[in-house]
């Protein structure tokens, strides 16, 4: 295996934190990976537990990538045991993906997952790692689990199978080298969603010739019983399966790699190596379909042991008519064998790990057994031969009286009531009974969810077991064996844990009413009987009651002649009925004296092969560790070299790296002057940058004070246009009432006189309109004013704030410019060049602000009304043409409003409008 080399997942469980001091109680720590369960020793409950223990499991890097692929966790479980009562408090668990396991271990602080200490959230200091395995003898390219002194010389080319017609056996290798005995077994124990192998799904007629398996191996077709209903598969558990076939085709195969039975520690076979598990069985290429969910596969439930079979004794005592052993006649055993069949589903095989059994049915029944009759004469052949404790044969055959018979027994768990029970649990039931053949344990599945006072149903409940056995035995097996059937609860964090049992009455079975029926084509005799039987706990209460149907089968005798051949001699036959031989003449003593012997000088080799072989460990050994002493001395002058050639080169790093040091030295004093330097450029600037900012804040605190002053004035001037449009309006109803009563005063003066009043009256009525009209306008043009005077206010006030921000941030882009530069000519030559705007920018508001205050000078200068001659001017027109001008000047001291505005050019027409009234009066 030296391309799929083995390694270790060690957890390393170091120490805790954090934990409640509990008196009388001790921590356990179980780790959990690939169904397997590994646990600590206990330490005791306190705040820092001091742990410090290693748990590893033995795997293929293989293996190990297959699981890192699907992300297989390990889950570490911690318990709290009371020393006083043995119970088991489960405190938390933490889960540690094996895919960040490195290969050195590194050990890191977990939180464990919903513990019962909230408020100390108890933690662990826990490593994984891998640990690479390395083979004591690095040439080994041998196949691990066969290992024998002189296999190691075997050219692989001769290991083909070739069939021993004589011993019935398949040998691998030479006859003289190879003389180990295997055995292989294939046992068949369930099946389940054949139809699914169908072309047509829908088609599930019963086929005439029927289903069957068969497997091959070393070129040899062995086949199983056929079936007829592939729903439902009645079959006997034969070993032997792989191709579910019906008549020459094949409907499905699964293939299994026998190589797993050969990895591990079980290196000599010793132990029976077993693989087990449900395989799917594959259609052929031209029927597959979409794949299925995976409770729809089809499977085939298979159970394959390879084990070392025990020395025998050979035909090297056939010369005194014994025969102990007998060697296995083809890969596949005895029909006659105790079988057992049990159905269930494939998806439960990993819910209960022992659905399967390793190890052999202890007490199957062989299907000849020696007949004890009653006859007293005490030359017997065959009460002689019983004497020996063995089978002795001769020319002559003699029938047995009575022949095992085939019995099916059939068990249905029908429910379970009255379950004892404070809050809702789930449970199963779990029994064996290997005196029918079946050491493996049965479970009912799935677990059942129970509630206390109610019946339940079982599902798949039902097991049926074949076995064979006369009647005598029977009932001697059925009082001396007690049939139990555990109650279980299924707990998936604590673990199941063990609740009674009842007990079947088997013998009652037996003497129940017989009924003569028709079982797999065969006539049988059968009994069932119906039973409801208390379940009693471990102290002897009652927890429940259950409901349970036994049906026994009776096929009558095996169709087999079972006949056992007499070993005596031709002088032996004869010798008088009545004649009496001495115990240690008879042939079974000096088989007895000549095995032991042979075990004696067997036991004498044996140990002489091992003082050899010891010898030549010893000497492999000792050669290894010189080749490795040798190696070792190489490497050792090598690193040595190494080290004086590396450390020539790291004295001359150092010489380099002192001289770049005080290098660096000097570089460093310089930037620090460099620095210091620049520092005292960039205060000097700051505090010069800090003052023209002050000034210009000061600037702008001066602009918005005249824009406030503006605002103000416009306010004042609104209000004053106000209470001259209130003046107008009281001197217009004024007006009324005096043309009212002029109208009424001159209603006795001449026609064309009271015409040219009514003219000029008209006229003034007119005007007034007009100037009402004026008024008016003016004052919505006055709030239109108002509002973009505020405007105009605020965008100069936001101007303001971002020229101020400008210039601030454009002063600090100067600055960080400034940091850049090395010579200080240069930046003086920018702080003067900086000046100099400033002064201009200064000069250029000074003279914005002459130009400004020459520009409203000569326009008051031009609204200057021309002088006229007052001597001959109405009264009413000149006031009027006042304040008109007032208003005019007022509106343009306001800095609002120009010439061309709407309001100031209509002012200037009532006023040309007035001047030309008073021309045409003088």
């Amino acid at each position: 295996m030296g391309s799929n080399p083995m390694q270790m997942i060690v957890v390393l469980v170091s120490e805790g934190r954090n934990f409640p001091k509990r008196p009388a109680h001790l921590l356990v720590f179980e780790a959990k990976f690939d169904g397997e369960l590994l646990s600590t020793d206990g330490v005791e409950h306190v705040e820092t537990p001091e742990v410090v223990q290693e748990l590893a499991w033995q795997i293929n890097k293989k293996n190990l990538q297959q699981h890192r692929l699907q992300r297989t966790p390990i889950k570490i479980l911690c318990y709290a045991v009371d020393t006083r009562s043995s119970a088991k408090e489960l405190i938390g668990y933490m889960v540690i993906d094996v895919r960040s396991a490195p290969d050195k271990p590194v050990k890191k602080w977990y939180h464990l997952l919903n513990t019962k200490y909230k408020k100390s959230k108890p933690e662990l200091k826990v490593a994984v790692y891998i640990e690479a395995l390395h083979n004591t003898e690095g040439g080994d390219t041998s196949v691990p689990g066969i290992k024998n002194a002189d296999t190691s010389a075997v050219d692989v080319s001769q290991l083909k199978p070739e069939l021993n017609d004589v011993e019935g056996v398949f040998q691998l290798g030479p006859p003289d080298r190879c003389k180990d005995i295997f055995t292989l077994s294939v046992t068949v124990a369930f099946a389940a969603n054949l139809s699914e192998l169908l072309p047509n799904a829908g088609n599930l007629s019963i086929d005439q010739q029927g289903f069957y398996f068969f497997y091959t191996l070393f070129d040899n077709d062995v086949l199983t019983d056929r079936f007829l209903d592939l729903l439902e598969p009645k079959m006997t558990a034969e070993r032997a399966s792989f191709h579910l076939c019906t008549g020459d085709k094949s409907l499905g195969n699964a293939t299994v790699s026998l190589a797993s039975l050969l990895e591990g520690d079980n290196s000599e076979l010793n132990t029976a190596a077993v693989l087990e598990g449900a395989f799917e069985l594959l259609p052929p290429a031209k029927f597959r379909e979409s794949p299925r969910l995976q409770s729809q596969q089809p499977v085939v439930g298979l159970s394959i042991k390879l084990k070392r079979e025990e020395p025998t004794v050979t035909a090297t005592q056939q010369d005194s008519g014994m025969c102990l052993t007998d060697r296995p006649n083809s890969p596949e055993p005895s029909a006659q064998r105790a079988q057992s069949k049990e159905r269930s589903a494939p998806d439960t095989a990993d819910d209960y790990s022992d659905m399967f059994d390793s190890e052999e049915p202890s007490s199957v029944q062989p299907s000849v057994k020696p007949h004890h009759t009653n006859n007293s004469a005490p030359s017997s052949p065959a009460k002689a031969s019983r004497g020996g404790g063995s089978l002795t044969t001769t020319s002559e055959h003699t029938q047995l009286s009575t022949q095992p018979h085939h019995y099916e027994f059939t068990l249905q768990l029908n429910s379970i009531a009255n379950v004892h029970t404070d809050h809702h649990i789930f449970i199963y039931l779990r029994y064996r009974y290997p005196a029918f053949g079946s050491s493996a344990p049965f479970n009912t599945h799935p677990a059942v969810e129970v509630r206390r006072g109610c019946e339940h149903t079982l599902s798949n409940s039902l097991c049926t077991m074949d076995f064979s056995m006369s009647i005598g035995e029977l009932r001697t097996t059925l009082s001396q064996n007690p049939f139990n059937v555990e109650l279980w609860q299924y707990d998936q964090m604590a673990g199941n844990k063990y609740m009674g049992q009842a007990t079947l009455p088997l013998l009652k079975l037996l003497s129940s009413a017989c009924h003569s029926v028709k079982l797999h084509n065969k006539p049988a005799h059968q009994r069932i009987q119906t039973h409801t039987l208390p379940v009693n706990s471990s102290d002897n209460q009652r927890i429940a009651e259950l409901s349970a149907t036994l049906c026994l089968s009776d096929f009558g005798e095996l169709p087999a002649n079972l006949v056992i051949e007499k070993a005596q001699s031709p002088q032996e036959s004869q010798v008088s009925g009545t004649s009496v031989t001495s115990p240690t003449k008879t042939p079974e003593y000096r088989a007895a004296l000549e095995l032991e012997m042979w075990k004696e000088s067997q036991e004498k080799i044996f140990e002489q092969q091992l003082k050899e072989k010891e010898s030549r460990m010893i000497l492999k050994l000792t050669e290894d560790f010189r080749k490795r002493d040798m190696e070792r001395e190489l490497l050792c002058k090598k690193k040595v070299g190494e080290n004086e050639s590396m450390q020539q080169e790291l004295q001359k790093m150092i010489q380099q790296l002192t001289k770049r040091e005080n290098l660096l030295l000097k570089k460093e004093r310089e930037i620090q002057q460099l620095e210091a330097d620049l520092r005292h450029s960039y205060d000097r600037k700051l505090l010069d940058l800090k003052e023209s900012s002050r000034r210009l804040e000061q600037e702008c605190d001066h602009k918005l004070s005249l824009s406030k002053s503006k605002l103000e004035d416009c306010e004042e001037q609104k209000t004053r246009l106000k209470a001259e449009l209130e003046a107008a309006a009281a001197k217009h109803q004024d007006l009324e009432k005096e043309f009212t009563s002029y109208k009424e005063q001159q209603g006795n003066r001449p026609e064309v006189k009271l015409q040219s009043e009514i003219n000029l009256l008209t006229l003034e009525k007119v005007e007034l309109e007009r100037r009402l009209e004026a008024s008016n306008k003016s004052k919505a043009h006055y709030k239109q004013q108002w509002g973009r005077a505020l405007k105009e206010n605020a965008k100069l006030k936001e101007s303001s704030d971002e020229e101020a921000k400008k210039f601030a941030q454009k002063q600090i882009q100067e600055l960080e410019l400034m940091k850049q530069r090395l010579f200080a000519t240069e930046e003086r030559e920018i702080i003067k060049s900086e000046k100099r705007e400033l002064a201009d920018i200064k000069e250029e508001i000074n003279r914005q602000q002459k130009e400004k205050s020459e520009s409203e000078v000569s326009l008051k200068e031009k609204t200057t009304p021309v002088a006229v001659s007052t001597s001959r001017i109405n009264p009413a027109l000149e006031e009027q043409l006042k304040r008109l001008q007032e208003e005019r000047d007022g509106l343009l001291r306001t800095g609002v409003f120009n010439t061309e505005d709407e309001i100031i050019l209509e002012i200037e027409r009532r006023i040309r409008a007035v001047i030309q009234s008073i021309d045409t009066e003088t």
